[in-house]
């Protein structure tokens, strides 16, 4: 407990001018604000007891917090764990669907490669077809161009010889007009 000396204040008081009874009441107001605001061993007791108490409640909230952290640590690990589940099933799913569709799609493309090459095949026939009557209608050209340059040579040998067994005759004819 804080000490004040009564007797002291009061002196100093005097020594600086106030009278006897402004100096003791000046002091009696210090004495009983020092009092009333200094605490005793009993008042530090109740705090030390109240502080306890609080620290106390303060540890049991705390115990409550960290149970209900677990307990929500827990149920986060249990939601994750069956989440990651659910998207290893998805995943699983999703590669079998891949799978079928690759599957589905390498059926197709042989599909296609089988009609191409029926397809080149028949091209190739056809082709074949084309240049076969192709041939066959030059190899036909040819033979009637050459049946008409024979006709051709045939008419003019013809005239040829009409020409020149028409020659002849005029000869005959001029020679005898002439002759």
């Amino acid at each position: 407990m804080l000490t004040f000396d009564t007797y002291k204040a009061v002196k100093a008081l005097r020594d600086a001018g106030f009278d006897d009874a402004q100096a003791e009441a000046v002091t009696e107001q210090i004495s009983v604000a020092i009092d009333e605001s200094v605490a005793t061993k009993d008042d530090a007791g109740k705090a030390q007891v109240e502080l306890r108490a609080e620290v106390t409640e303060l540890r049991t909230e705390l115990g409550q917090v960290r149970t209900e952290l677990k307990a929500d640590v827990a149920e986060l690990r249990t939601e994750l764990k069956a989440d990651v589940a659910e998207l290893r099933t998805e995943l699983g799913q999703v590669r079998t669907e891949l799978k079928a569709d690759v599957a589905e799609l390498r059926t197709e493309l042989g599909q296609v490669r089988t009609e191409l090459k029926a397809d080149v095949a028949e091209l190739r026939a056809e082709l074949g077809q084309v240049r076969t009557e192709l041939k066959a209608d030059e190899a036909k050209s040819r033979a009637e161009s050459r049946s008409d340059m024979e006709k051709l040579e045939l008419r003019m040998t013809n005239k040829l010889y009409a020409a020149v067994a028409g020659g002849a005759g005029l000869i005959k004819a001029l020679d005898f007009l002439f002759g």
